[in-house]
């Protein structure tokens, strides 16, 4: 029983620290991003351990982190990548520059991937 454990312990550290979305990931990893924008509105965006991502605004595919720049892999799109604070938690609220360009973006960390009804 103890092998196992171990063997599975490591196997889970050693596929954690081979992916890039796990590597450097923040506060966000299995959880919701609420983002109000000048351009975008309000989106929630799930952000699951496994990489996926669904939006409010109909927005689902893949999510990436390096530590500094959170990326979004969206069916026919070109990947949607910003600068992100990675060192936040949940409950954390802050201001950052809008991905789109257009303003500001206020930023909610909030537990859990259950995305509100919008």
């Amino acid at each position: 029983m103890i092998k196992s454990t171990l063997l599975t312990g490591a196997a889970l550290a050693l596929l954690m620290a081979g992916s890039s979305a796990f590597a450097a990931s923040g506060g966000f990893v299995g959880n919701t991003i609420h983002v109000k924008t000048a351009g975008a509105g309000e989106v929630f965006y799930a952000m699951a351990e496994d990489g996926a991502l669904t939006g409010t605004d109909g927005t689902s595919g893949t999510w990436t982190f390096d530590g500094a720049t959170l990326c979004f892999q969206v069916e026919a799109q070109e990947d949607f990548c910003g600068v992100f604070d990675g060192s936040k938690q949940v409950g954390d609220h802050w201001e950052d520059a809008a991905w789109d360009g257009n303003g500001t973006a206020q930023i909610h960390l909030m537990e859990g991937t259950n995305l509100p009804a919008h």
